[in-house]
C-alpha cells in the first residue's frame, strides 16, 4: 500500500489513477522489456546491533517494484532481481 500512495503521491500515470488501467510504471517501462530490481541487499546482520531493515530493503517493497514493473512489460519481457553484497555478508542468511 505504501508503494502504491507513493507512485500515486508522484503522479504516476495520473490520467488513469484509480481505474484498472493505472499503471505507474508505464512512463519508464514498455512491454516487452527488460528490467532489473536492485533490492540493496547490503549484509547479513547490522554491524552495530541495529535492526536488519536497516541494511536491507523490505521485501514487501521489493515485492510491490516487482509487481508494478510486471505490470508495466507483461508477460513478454523479463524481470531481473539482482544485487552484490558486501564480501562479507552470508548470502543464505541474507536470503532468508
Amino acid at each position: 500500500a505504501l508503494v502504491r500512495r507513493l507512485f500515486m503521491a508522484m503522479g504516476l500515470d495520473a490520467a488513469n489513477m484509480g481505474t484498472k488501467r493505472w499503471n505507474p510504471l508505464s512512463e519508464f517501462l514498455k512491454r516487452g522489456d527488460q528490467v532489473v530490481v536492485k533490492p540493496n541487499l547490503v549484509h547479513h546482520r547490522h554491524y552495530q546491533g541495529g535492526k536488519l531493515h536497516w541494511v536491507i530493503t523490505d521485501p514487501r517493497v521489493i515485492r510491490a517494484v516487482g509487481d508494478y514493473a510486471f505490470l508495466a512489460v507483461g508477460r513478454e519481457g523479463h524481470i531481473i532481481v539482482g544485487d552484490a553484497p558486501l564480501q562479507s555478508a552470508d548470502w543464505n542468511t541474507l536470503i532468508r
